[in-house]
């Protein structure tokens, strides 16, 4: 294994003869020789495909950098562990909550330092939530904080002070929600909401999160030049005894795979993400390098546009569902595996034993469609899609035969929301991933149409069973199965949405480190607890 040289200081000892004016031979006295081999620093070194655009959490929205910010420079609360579980971070254990769910307590982990030696408090766990709410910062993770008491006000702008937090001391702080969310602590994992340093932020102004980057995370800022590399450096002072294990990460930016791979095969680099997902990639001759994989929530779905006069019928949905052949759409793209519901198998709630009731079918799709009373199929369909070519054939084929036919459009198309508003685009096939690793957004996500005031079936009951399920404990085994009844009642019956695939993401490693998998969220390298091999 070639283990590269970081900074090291290479010091020059001298050797000097004290001679005593009365003798007539010196008496050299010598100093002990220091080692001269120095002790090579090792580095982790990831060619990425894509630029970190930003280092503040609060807005960093690209894969690049909210792993670089979320998982290397910054923490969160809370974080899932490599088995989906929920655990403490910042926080000192899970907090405890009222009896009717609204109000928790956290209490943090103690002696926790940021990067410039401060000692992080509640003070700035308050502040953190706080900024990302406020409408100057423009953070995505606005939506999840509004089930904080007075969120609302501080994301319109009339106030910058959260009211539904309280700190009680340095280490204590209490949230106030204005409905039980058992889901909200699971939100707290997410990268937006990565503790900040309240007085280095303030101070920083506008310098924050490009040239000022304080977190509290197992690596500090080094060197960063926009769209070309980063250099992150071990935290000395990291709270979790005896990690890092690396003495520092360095990150290549846009860097397409061929060149990630050949770099990797010549030792230029330890890691290299196929995001393309191209098998060649993956069958590629690579001796002595390890491919690395993990099953994100990165999901391809149908999702309805409920402005469409024809897909507001249930059995024109179960038309669509029964007429996709997804086994033909997986062997497109090659890498992956067939969604039969909602849940992706990287959640907990996931029941690999699901099986949707509207399996492909073309002459049971033709009866749907004939029910729904097109007896003669539909002239035209507008489709959106940014997915791949090959994938969208095989969509309008199996349509065709059915007697829909389909034009395709993308999201740079010309009049795109005018279209989605009018009705004239039918659906959208899109791939896109949980923000968090929780059953909850699942759901959500499957019934974003469900609020827009056009019917579309969706059943009282999955809004009864949401409210039941958030009112347990987060790890309830009778919440998983609230959310299984309602991946039921949304794949089959209400037919919301049509989950087509579940994408597998990959990486190649050179094989030269342990415990460096991939996050299902960030799909680049845990690298907090990853350590060289001894060979």
């Amino acid at each position: 294994m070639q283990l590269r040289l970081s900074h090291f200081i290479l010091s020059l000892v001298t050797l000097f003869a004290l001679v005593a004016c009365d003798s007539s031979e010196p008496t050299p006295t010598t100093a002990p020789t220091p080692d001269a081999t120095p002790i090579p620093a090792v580095v982790y070194r990831v060619a990425a495909e894509f630029d970190a655009i930003t280092l503040d959490p609060a807005v960093a929205n690209g894969l690049e950098d909210r792993w670089a910010s979320g998982e290397l420079l910054f923490n969160q609360l809370f974080d899932f562990d490599e088995t989906g579980a929920l655990q403490p971070e910042l926080a000192q254990r899970l907090p405890e909550i009222s009896a009717d769910g609204l109000t928790l307590t956290l209490t943090l982990r103690s002696g926790v330092q940021f990067h410039n030696g401060q000692t992080l408090t509640a003070e700035d766990v308050k502040f953190t939530l706080e900024r990302v709410l406020q409408p100057a910062t423009g953070s995505w993770g606005v939506p999840e904080l509004l089930v904080i008491a007075g969120a609302d006000a501080v994301a319109a702008g009339t106030t910058a002070s959260l009211n539904g937090i309280i700190v009680l001391d340095p280490q204590t702080l209490r949230i106030t929600l204005t409905r039980p969310s058992a889901s909200f602590i699971a939100t707290l994992s997410a990268s937006a909401y990565s503790i900040v340093p309240r007085e280095a932020v303030q101070a920083a102004g506008p310098r924050w999160g490009r040239e000022v980057v304080i977190g509290s995370g197992p690596f500090r800022l080094g060197e960063w030049t926009a769209g070309q590399f980063l250099t992150l450096h071990k935290n000395e002072a990291y709270f979790k005894t005896g990690l890092p294990k690396l003495d520092a990460v360095e990150i290549a930016f846009n860097v397409v795979p061929f060149v990630g791979i050949e770099r990797l095969t010549a030792q230029q680099t330890d890691f290299v993400s196929l995001t393309s997902s191209d098998e060649l990639l993956r069958q590629r001759d690579t001796h002595g390098v390890k491919v690395l994989t993990t099953t994100s929530t990165i999901g391809t779905r149908i999702v309805f546009n409920p402005n469409n006069e024809a897909v507001r019928d249930v059995r024109v949905r179960k038309a669509v569902a029964t007429a996709i052949n997804k086994a033909a759409l997986l062997r497109r793209l090659r890498v992956g595996q067939l969604a039969q519901g909602i849940l992706p198998p990287a959640l907990p709630e996931a029941d690999a034993r699901f099986t949707s009731a509207l399996a492909f079918d073309r002459e049971r799709a033709r009866e749907f469609l004939l029910e729904a009373g097109y007896p003669n199929g539909i002239a035209r369909w507008l489709i959106l899609s940014d997915e791949s070519r090959e994938q969208i054939e095989v969509i309008q084929a199996d349509l065709r035969n059915i007697g829909i036919e389909s034009e395709v459009l993308n999201s740079g198309s010309e009049g795109v929301l005018d279209k989605l508003a009018t009705g004239e685009i039918a659906f959208t096939y899109q791939s896109s991933a949980l923000p968090v690793a929780d059953a909850y957004e699942a759901v959500k996500l499957a019934r974003v149409g469900c609020g827009l005031g056009v019917p579309m079936g969706c059943a009282a009951e999955v809004d009864a069973l949401l409210v039941q399920a958030e009112q347990l404990p987060f790890d309830s085994p009778q919440r998983a199965t609230l959310y299984r009844q309602m991946q039921r009642r949304i794949v089959d019956d209400d037919v919301l949405v049509v989950p087509v695939l579940w994408k597998d993401v990959a990486g190649l490693s050179r094989g030269d480190f342990a415990g460096d998998t991939l996050h299902p969220v960030y799909l680049l390298p845990r690298l907090e607890a990853a350590a060289a091999k001894v060979n």
